[in-house]
Order: C-alpha cells, then sequence, then structure tokens
C-alpha cells in the first residue's frame, strides 16, 4: 500500500500549520534506493538556506521481544540522518519524536512540522492541494540541526502486537512507555548512538510521552536525555478544558493566548513591541492576579450548581419508578446532599464537583424516565396498531361475506324459474312372457300320374293330372308368465 497516499489522506482531514522561514529550496534529486532485510533506505538532497544537504532516509521496524527471545511487537519507524555524520554519527544530535492521542502515529510531526518532505498546500487555505496529493521539500525542516526518528507506538501507524499478542499489554501509559523506552533503546544500540545528544520530541499525549519516557530511561538504562521538547502539552489533564469548579485552563492559556494575538497581530502594538517582556507580565498576572479573581467568584459558581443540581433532582423525582430511575435518583440525592454539605464547609471546589455530578445522575435518570415513556408509547401504539389492523382484517372479513351473500342473492333472482318436480308413476308390470310352440304335421305329396293315350295317327296330348297338396295342420300351445 502506498504509505504516502495514507499520509496525505489523513493530512487532509486536519489543517496543518508550518513556521515561516526565508529558506529557499530546490526539488530533490532522484533518490536511489536499497533494501536491506528490514529497512527500506533511500539516499536524498535538500536545499537549506542555500546550502545542499544529502540525506539518508530509512523506513523499517524494530522487533521487541521478551527475555527468553520470544518476538512481543514489531514497532514501525521512519528515520532521516544526514550523510555528512554517517561515519561519526556520536556528536549528531537525535531526535525521536511521537504523536499523542493516545493513537495516533507520527505521521503529524513527520508531514506536518519536523520532516524533510511536507504535503504541497493550497497557500489560501493552508490545506493539502489534491487529491492528488504531493509532497514537496520542507523548508521548515529540523534536519538541519538534529537527526530525526518518528516513531509509530503499538497499535499505530505500521506497530503491530505479535501474532498471538494482545495489544493491550502495550496499552496504558507505564506499558506505552516501557514499549516505547525499548524501542529507543534497541535503535541506539543497533545504529551506534549511545554518545550521540539526546532528545525527545512529543505532541499532545506525546508530552505525557516524553516527560515520563526521560525517567523511564534515566532509571531502567541510566540513560539521561539532553532535552525534552513538549508540543501543545497536556501534563495535567485538568488543563484541557475549562468547566465549572476547573479554572486552571484560564490561567494556563492567557500567555499562549497572549502569543498567539501578536502572530495575528491583534495585540496592541506596544505591547507586541517586546513580546518576552509581555508574555513575563502576561504569567505574572495570570497567577497572582487573575487566578485569585477567578477564585473569589467560585463560591457564587458553587451556589448556582448546587442550585441547578437540586432543580435537577426535584424533576427527577417527578418521573416515576421506571428502569434504572429510582437507583440513579438515590445516588444524585446523595451527591446533592454530599454538594449541600460541601458548600456549608465552604469547600467551594469539592461543592462544585459534587453538585456536578448530582446532576448528571439526575440528568441520567430523566433520560432513562424518558426513554421508558417513549418505550410504554411505542408499545401502545404498536398494540393499537395490531388492534387497528385486526379490526380492518375483521371489516373486511364481514365485507367479503356481505358481498358475497348479495352475490348469491343477485344470482337468484336473474335465475329462470325451476322445472316442476314430477313424481314418477310406479313401473307398469312387466309384460307377460309367453311361449309359442307349434307342431305341424305335412301329409306327403300325391304322386303324379300319367296315363298313356293310345297312339292314333292323330297327334296325342300328354294330360297331367296333379292333385292339391294336402293342407298343413299347425298345432300351437301358448304359456303365459305374469310377475308379481
Amino acid at each position: 500500500m502506498n504509505t504516502r497516499l495514507i499520509t496525505a489522506l489523513l493530512l487532509s482531514l486536519a489543517t496543518v500549520t508550518f513556521a515561516k522561514t526565508d529558506a529557499t529550496t530546490t526539488p530533490t534529486s532522484q533518490p536511489t534506493t536499497k533494501e536491506s532485510s528490514d529497512n527500506k533506505i533511500t539516499q536524498h538532497n535538500i536545499n537549506l538556506n542555500g546550502r545542499t544537504l544529502a540525506y539518508t532516509a530509512t523506513a523499517g521496524a524494530i522487533s521487541l521481544k521478551d527475555d527468553a527471545g520470544k518476538p512481543k511487537a514489531d514497532i514501525f519507524y521512519v528515520a532521516y540522518t544526514r550523510d555528512s555524520d554517517a561515519k561519526n554519527p556520536q556528536t549528531r544530535p537525535l531526535t525521536f519524536l511521537f504523536n499523542g492521542g493516545p493513537g495516533a502515529a507520527a505521521v503529524w510531526l513527520h508531514l506536518g512540522a519536523a520532516g524533510p518532505r511536507t504535503l504541497k498546500l493550497d497557500p489560501s487555505s493552508d490545506l493539502p492541494i489534491g487529491p492528488p496529493y504531493s509532497l514537496i521539500d520542507n523548508p521548515a525542516t529540523w534536519l538541519g540541526d538534529t537527526d530525526l526518528v518518528f516513531i509509530d507506538p503499538v497499535s499505530t501507524g505500521f506497530s503491530r502486537p505479535a501474532q498471538g499478542e494482545k495489544a493491550d499489554q502495550f496499552h496504558g501509559l507505564r506499558e506505552d512507555v516501557k514499549s516505547v523506552g525499548e524501542f529507543v533503546r534497541l535503535y541506539l544500540s543497533k545504529n551506534n548512538r549511545w554518545s550521540s545528544p539526546l532528545y525527545l520530541a512529543g505532541e499532545s499525549y506525546g508530552t505525557t510521552r516524553a516527560a515520563a519516557l526521560s525517567k523511564w530511561l534515566l532509571d531502567h538504562y541510566g540513560l539521561n536525555v539532553n532535552g525534552v521538547m513538549l508540543i501543545s502539552s497536556v501534563l495535567d489533564f485538568a488543563a484541557l478544558s475549562p468547566n465549572a469548579g476547573n479554572d486552571l485552563p484560564y490561567v494556563v492559556y492567557l500567555p499562549s493566548y497572549t502569543a498567539v494575538a501578536a502572530y495575528h497581530k491583534k495585540l496592541d502594538p506596544n505591547l507586541a513591541n517586546d513580546l518576552t517582556k509581555t508574555i513575563a507580565e502576561v504569567r505574572t498576572f495570570a497567577i497572582e492576579q487573575y487566578a485569585p479573581a477567578l477564585g473569589q467568584g467560585k463560591k457564587d459558581r458553587a451556589r448556582e450548581a448546587v442550585a441547578t443540581a437540586q432543580a435537577k433532582v426535584d424533576a427527577a423525582s417527578k418521573v416515576g419508578a421506571a428502569g434504572e430511575v429510582p437507583r440513579l435518583l438515590a445516588e444524585a440525592q446523595g451527591a446533592l446532599r454530599a454538594a449541600q454539605e460541601d458548600l456549608a464547609r465552604d469547600k467551594k471546589t469539592d461543592a462544585i464537583a459534587d453538585a456536578n455530578r448530582a446532576s448528571t445522575l439526575a440528568d441520567q435518570a430523566l433520560g432513562e424516565a424518558q426513554r421508558a415513556k417513549l418505550n410504554r408509547a411505542r408499545d401502545d401504539k404498536q398494540a393499537a396498531d395490531a388492534a387497528a389492523a385486526d379490526a380492518a382484517r375483521s371489516a373486511s372479513d364481514a365485507n367479503a361475506r356481505a358481498a358475497a351473500a348479495e352475490a348469491a342473492a343477485a344470482a337468484a333472482r336473474n335465475a329462470p324459474p325451476p322445472a316442476p318436480v314430477i313424481i314418477a308413476a310406479p313401473p307398469p308390470p312387466p309384460a307377460p312372457t309367453s311361449t309359442t310352440v307349434t307342431t305341424e304335421t305335412v301329409s306327403p305329396a300325391a304322386k303324379v300320374v300319367t296315363r298313356a293315350v293310345p297312339r292314333k295317327r292323330v297327334v296325342t296330348r300328354r294330360h297331367v293330372v296333379r292333385k292339391a297338396a294336402p293342407a298343413t295342420v299347425k298345432t300351437k300351445t301358448t304359456v303365459t308368465t305374469r310377475s308379481n
């Protein structure tokens, strides 16, 4: 997968601000590449302030192993080293960089601030141009002053636990610091950099990691870092966002707001002329005057927080006892009593915290009641819809039956009259059966008598006398059989 495209797409989601400089850059020469079993190594050039700096880029991973030599995780990194120090790197500063999150890869510092290459931005918006995205030389790179190693902690970027290993053994403040510290040790050993001046640079949660890592390296390896750079520092998480009962961000942000106003030409010119002096004065004001003033107003905020919690608890007590409401309401009432006691003892911060907790619990109780109400309404609606559907089906069936009856009636009205019903007479008795026997007696026929007449000279005729045949006598006997 094209890692440059991945990082370009990630950076397209955020606005990246770069330091302004008079440095000019020229396109890098075509890099030469060589492969090793673990790393991909390329050579490049960059023009910084009129000087050409040749450097080597290494993308690779270092395997973390347990005492038995079993792989536990692979940590991905990208390193940039100046070629002129390749033969004797011990005197060249080396900086390990990481972003925060926790859960962020080092891509933001890599392509957004310190690396020798950066995304090409639209000058009018400071947003990446593309897609397709492209990389250009970074005139603000730190490579002119220090070698750079960008680290992706386990579960970020391309760093992953070894097969069969669980990621959560590398998550958490101590677990994270231990794995990154082991990576630093292995990198220094593999690249012969134990004598190099060593720096750590972290951003956001990375500042918490950098602070803890500097102590961990000293305690476990006797490695004393030369410096720690904190970018968008988060050493006290209470400083992240102000809220009722937490005035710290107001105090610690004021000097930074002053510097930002000066950068954007929004600060009074008389204050901007000597910004170092102005910021020092702002720090003194924030601690000695601003913080106490905020503290004086805290009691009013505590009373307001308790009153708000009281109103919410009262509202929650009227919504019934559905689901988790009784438990949440009981906890809210307990937190409210604690807030009231804190306020009576002038523990303003505790009163605000307890009142806020009571409000949160009361809000949860109200939300639970609302969900129960919505669920009941949904169930009622479903039951009503089901009843309506049943009624509709019944009406449809009744209509069908009525239509069938009407059709049958109409058919009856239009049908021809029925044929008369004929009752059949009993069958006639069977005809008698007659048997006729005929007996004929026939007398034999009479013989023909021929008499000769004396011949004379005259002609004689033969005269035949025939007697009639006797009549035939027939006797008939008839037998008749009748059926009952």
